[in-house]
């Protein structure tokens, strides 16, 4: 089937989509990876179903707790075969914990000569998407993971925002909410450009690593969950201290808990640097997806902001 065909054809499913709920991935040259936790058989059976092919490894990989002791070996081995796979994508099966355990290895591991692939995840896969996307230059990006499709925990333009980019259809990821956390952020008529970012806590694991974040030039995004108010004052506290704060252009902080607004604010109030609060990603059910080395463009649009990553 030609590319063109095969453009008709994704175009005719999310039509379908737009109406019907189900999302229907077989088409797509997806290879299912497994950094993190894993997930209950049945819900592998659902992935199967969804992507139309079983990954038989899913059922040795199990929750957060046995990541401490998994067999790192064995988890490396089907995670470099995926990599060397001639699939176009590799799309993370979960978050969780387990991402970290593994980057030494991958990091270790030559794969300059590799057919560049999308990557898709978020959450605890923030350090495979910064590595691939700042050493080799991969299209990473930042969107749900393969348990919450097969689940549907999320809205429906969470998908299709996907869905749309993968298969050509939208060649801009956009967010519109943006609201100015400080007056360097109001004051801003555009600032461009390069993205990065991921979830805080685990971006913060990077440090010092050879897959430490570079985030001078950049618009950061950044987001967490589960963390208590003056724990996330020490993150962003370390953040600066490190001096991952040099040279960013703007950051956009995603969704956390009521707890994290006034830490938020206190952030964005003691910075020069133009901060903006968004609700569309995160660990929410509605979690937008953003890329990695796109360029981003932030913009007024109306009351709030909005940026575009080409």
């Amino acid at each position: 089937m030609n590319r063109v065909r095969v453009m008709a054809y994704w175009v005719c499913v999310l039509a379908e989509y737009a109406t019907a709920r189900e999302i229907s991935l077989k088409n797509l040259d997806i290879e299912v990876v497994a950094p993190s936790s894993g997930c209950p058989a049945d819900v592998q059976r659902k992935i199967a179903a969804i992507i139309g092919k079983k990954y038989h490894k899913l059922a040795t990989i199990r929750g957060s707790t046995d990541q401490i002791a998994a067999d790192l070996d064995s988890k490396f081995s089907e995670f470099d075969k995926a990599v060397r796979s001639s699939h176009c994508i590799l799309w993370t099966l979960r978050g969780g914990y387990g991402a970290d355990k593994l980057m030494k290895k991958i990091s270790a591991t030559d794969y300059s000569s590799t057919p560049k692939k999308i990557i898709v995840g978020y959450s605890d896969a923030t350090a495979l998407l910064i590595y691939f996307s700042q050493k080799y230059g991969w299209k990473t990006i930042y969107g749900t993971n393969l348990v919450e499709v097969a689940l549907k925990t999320k809205t429906r333009d969470t998908y299709s925002t996907i869905l749309r980019f993968l298969v050509g259809e939208t060649k801009t990821l956009e967010i519109s909410d943006l609201s100015p956390l400080n007056r360097h952020a109001s004051a801003a008529i555009k600032i461009t450009g390069k993205t990065t970012g991921g979830n805080l806590t685990c971006m913060i694991s990077s440090i010092g690593t050879a897959w430490q974040i570079e985030t001078s030039g950049k618009i950061l995004f950044l987001e967490d969950v589960h963390i208590s108010g003056f724990r996330l004052d020490r993150l962003f506290t370390h953040v600066d201290n490190a001096g991952l704060l040099k040279g960013v252009k703007a950051i956009i902080l995603g969704q956390f808990e009521n707890e994290a607004t006034a830490v938020l604010q206190n952030f964005a109030k003691n910075t020069t640097i133009p901060v903006y609060k968004s609700e569309s990603f995160g660990h929410f059910s509605k979690s937008l997806p953003f890329g990695y080395n796109m360029t981003g463009k932030i913009t007024k649009d109306g009351n709030l902001f909005k940026i575009t990553m080409k």
